[in-house]
């Protein structure tokens, strides 16, 4: 048994002097500094209005409409004009302006 300690403590030892020797760390070489581009040009943003961001419905202009899809159609106009104005106001002239609207896109 003591023959294969002295064998394994010779072979671990020129390891851990391997192990031991610092290395060189080769270092990245720097880059040139890029030439600065010239900034892209930017298209003028476009102005919101409460108008645009209110969803009204659509539709071609031949295409007939059945009574329930008016009613639906003024009902969320209303809610949209209710919401605009914080739910604060009086929601039968809020019903009165979305049937208006609504009436005035299928005519």
């Amino acid at each position: 048994m003591k023959a294969t300690t002295k064998k394994t403590a010779k072979a671990t030892a020129p390891k851990a002097a391997a192990k031991a020797a610092p290395k060189a760390v080769a270092k990245p070489a720097a880059k040139p500094a890029a030439a600065p581009k010239a900034p892209a040009k930017k298209a003028p943003a476009k102005k919101a209005t409460i108008q645009a961001t209110l969803p009204i419905a659509e539709a071609p202009a031949k295409k007939a409409v059945s009574p329930e899809e008016r009613y639906q159609m003024i009902q969320v106009r209303a809610y949209y004009k209710a919401l605009s104005h914080g739910f604060t106001g009086d929601s039968i002239q809020f019903w009165l302006e979305a049937e208006k609207e609504i009436d005035e896109l299928f005519s």
